[in-house]
């Protein structure tokens, strides 16, 4: 059953009796143009396949039943991302051609969300900045530098493998040492603009000045060739191919993995890797919901760092903290700790560092004298716990009420009141 046949039964299972032919044939466009203009032969043929499998099973209906026994069949043959393209066309086709809405279809979506459950999706795989760098700097430009162009429009702009294929001469233009870059259609209808500066904008302009002058193409890139342009441009392929190129020269793991995608994925990965907020990100991406771009942040190697830097570094305070507070409240205040021999005798064998004698300190109105010390640390050294217990003995011979320690990378700071004034005094030493 073709296309036209399906619309024409599908117009007569509705009620519209008494309706003049030509506004069918209207009603018939009006729901063609509501497609994707793009996409819109994979979703007539999605449907064509959905309305093969009805014949063959001798029915009509769209019910829920119906479509969960179709996409039974279809996980069978494709993986759970692919399940839910083919849902998400249909969805839209049989609401445009049947008025139903499958998304109510709560059975469906919950088999298709189970099919998912431990599915991972191989993506395209991203460059590193020191993968780019080496690539701009060491590869010779007799072989790649329009790969390197490529590149740089692909990551600076985040662009989409058919909007470099796309890309026409006029988009691009110079403002004093800024390339600026302006693609007026897009997947999502905005326009986009990026910009190119410094050694990439270098690369840039060596390639532009290799376009032959008698070149009739508006296409932007034309093929290169042993050190030359040509009028020929390039193709989808090739730009298709340019990140596995890349990849391979690279030496990388799995260059097959580098896709056209991977341009896209790794100008939002180095950006998200930077720290920008969400907005941000949608913009660079062009995308409208903050799903996608939730995606990459959550991802982000750099943020992973910054949350488990966090939580290490909570853990590592309080537990200095509580250590310091038990130690350090003062000789008249300070609790002896509770421990095995054998726990006393390990804690002088672990002991990290030297307390070090280093001249004393005065408090500006009362001059009382308060002594410094400067904790010695081994290169192997993880705690300081010990070194400041060892501290503490010698620093308790001094009319000393209490030694606040802080530390902040390898500086300790040490503020120490005198029992006599109550005036603090604040010695910072290296360690």
């Amino acid at each position: 059953m073709d296309l036209e046949e399906n619309s024409e039964f599908e117009l007569e299972n509705q009620d519209i009796s008494g309706t003049p032919p030509v506004l069918i044939e209207m009603a018939k466009q009006v729901q063609l143009n509501l497609l994707p203009q793009k996409s819109k032969k994979r979703y007539e043929l999605t449907y064509d396949a959905f309305t093969k499998w009805q014949k063959e099973y001798k029915t009509t209906s769209v019910s829920e039943r119906t479509l969960t026994a179709y996409f039974q069949g279809l996980a069978e043959k494709y993986k759970p991302s692919t399940l839910w393209s083919r849902y998400s066309m249909l969805r839209t086709m049989i609401f445009n051609r049947r008025n139903e809405n499958i998304d109510t279809y709560s059975s469906l979506i919950a088999f298709l969300k189970n099919q998912a459950i431990g599915f991972k999706s191989k993506k395209a795989l991203v460059f590193t900045p020191e993968n780019l760098k080496r690539f701009f700097e060491e590869a010779p430009d007799q072989i790649y530098l329009a790969s390197k162009v490529i590149a740089i429009f692909g990551i600076q702009g985040a662009t989409r493998n058919d909007e470099l294929v796309n890309m026409q001469k006029s988009y691009v233009t110079h403002a004093n040492q800024v390339i600026i870059v302006k693609i007026p259609t897009t997947k999502t209808y905005v326009e986009k603009t990026f910009t190119i500066e410094g050694d990439l904008a270098e690369i840039v302009r060596k390639y532009e000045s290799l376009r032959p002058a008698n070149a009739t193409t508006t296409r932007y890139f034309v093929n290169y060739q042993n050190g030359k342009c040509t009028q020929q441009v390039i193709g989808t392929n090739k730009f298709a191919k340019t990140p596995k190129q890349i990849a391979t020269y690279l030496g990388l793991e799995e260059p097959s993995r580098y896709t056209g995608h991977s341009f896209r994925r790794t100008s939002t990965t180095i950006l998200a890797d930077n720290g920008p907020d969400i907005t941000l990100l949608k913009r660079h991406g062009l995308w409208k919901s903050n799903t996608v771009a939730e995606g990459y942040i959550q991802e982000s190697i750099n943020n992973k760092r910054k949350i488990g830097n966090m939580i290490s570094d909570a853990i590592n305070y309080e537990a200095t903290t509580s250590a310091l507070h038990a130690m350090v409240e003062g000789p008249n205040k300070t609790k002896k700790q509770k421990t095995s021999p054998s726990t006393e005798e390990t804690i002088a064998n672990d002991a990290i560092g030297t307390l070090v004698r280093e001249g004393t300190e005065v408090f500006q109105e009362e001059q009382v004298p308060v002594p410094t010390a400067t904790i010695v640390m081994n290169e192997e050294s993880t705690t300081m716990n010990n070194n400041i217990k060892m501290s503490m003995r010698q620093l308790s011979e001094h009319k000393i009420k209490s030694a606040i320690f802080n530390m902040s990378n390898c500086n300790v700071t040490i503020n120490m009141i005198s029992n006599d004034n109550n005036k603090e005094n604040t010695s910072n030493v290296q360690t």
